[in-house]
């Protein structure tokens, strides 16, 4: 009997994988100017992050909670435009300036 070959799936397929933890960090952006075009808040198992989209559509996470914060001050502007930043470090946290 001939054993029949079975189709491999990628999790992601599944909807199973990481989820908005597959993107990667804003923070690796430091020093770059980006421009915003659109921010999700969502929850998470240890609180509150953002998921942020770029003028290119790529689309990086924040958990950091001043950046987060200054997300939600800017989300009102991003219903018409596109917002312009950099994301900077400063001491051992991250800012959008």
């Amino acid at each position: 009997m001939q054993e029949e070959k079975k189709k491999v799936i990628d999790i992601r397929e599944l909807g199973l994988s990481g989820g908005d933890f597959d993107l990667p960090l804003l923070s690796e952006l430091v020093g770059q100017e980006i421009t915003i075009r659109e921010v999700r808040f969502r929850k998470g198992k240890y609180g509150e992050y953002a998921v942020v989209t770029l003028e290119d559509g790529k689309e990086y996470r924040t958990s950091s909670e001043v950046i987060i914060d200054q997300l939600k001050e800017i989300e009102k502007a991003l219903e018409d435009s596109m917002v312009k930043a950099r994301v900077k470090r400063v001491k051992n946290y991250y800012v959008l300036a």
